[in-house]
């Protein structure tokens, strides 16, 4: 004869594991489904100089921490929780591009830069006043490819998260 004895309290504990690591894993999918339409119209409206700023376009997966930090879910209902993971993704330029960051020139291209002096730094022009630097007009190629893609932001997600759960079964 065989004895088997299975505490029950241990296997609940791992079921509902398991359960939040699905539910985060199917949000995960959603929002990168979601992310997907955005991410390729933003690379076809970021500025083409080197074409260095359309490459680092890509999606990033916010941890707790970091969407805290940016108070995501300050003052509403949707707090971090046992039944919310708090998942969120950043789309823009947040990959390196021959060893660089483009974040500050994706930031530039955006918004543009105001009217300015500029006086010069070289040793051999200090002696000049310097210049009157005329700004430049902002793309706002995030904004634009947002703004196209927004129609159906939650049909895909849901899609998204339907093809990662028949994925699993």
């Amino acid at each position: 004869m065989i004895d088997v004895s299975i505490n029950a309290n241990s296997v609940l504990e791992s079921l509902q594991a398991l359960e939040t690591s699905l539910k985060t894993k199917a949000v995960r999918a959603g929002l990168v489904s979601v992310a997907k339409p955005i991410k390729a119209a933003a690379k076809n409206l970021a500025p083409k100089d080197k074409g260095d700023l359309a490459k680092a376009i890509g999606h990033k997966t916010l941890s707790k921490r970091d969407a805290a930090r940016i108070d995501l879910y300050q003052g509403s209902s949707n707090q971090v929780s046992e039944n919310n993971p708090g998942l969120a993704i950043i789309i823009g330029p947040n990959r390196k591009v021959g060893g660089k960051s483009q974040a500050y020139i994706g930031t530039l291209a955006e918004h543009g830069t105001k009217k300015r002096f500029r006086h010069y730094r070289k040793a051999r022009l200090k002696h000049l006043p310097g210049y009157m630097h005329g700004g430049t007009e902002g793309t706002h190629f995030m904004a634009r490819a947002l703004s196209r893609n927004q129609g159906d932001i939650p049909g895909r997600f849901y899609s998204g998260l339907a093809n990662h759960l028949d994925r699993i079964k």
